[in-house]
């Protein structure tokens, strides 16, 4: 099986994705633990995926 390892980059786009999808409806944008991931503390942590899955429900 393969892997991937999580990057900056994929939660930044995750979370652009999904709160552009929020705006678009008339929601506010989710508030995000940690809103800025910088490159020097580029740890991606098991809050940050939790979040974005609360907020992907939160649409259905």
């Amino acid at each position: 099986m393969g892997t991937t390892t999580i990057k900056r980059s994929h939660l930044v786009e995750l979370r652009a994705a999904v709160s552009a999808v929020f705006t678009a409806r008339g929601l506010p944008a989710p508030v995000w633990t940690d809103p800025v991931i910088t490159a020097a503390a580029p740890l991606v942590r098991a809050v940050h995926i939790t979040e974005l899955r609360t907020a992907v429900l939160v649409l259905e």
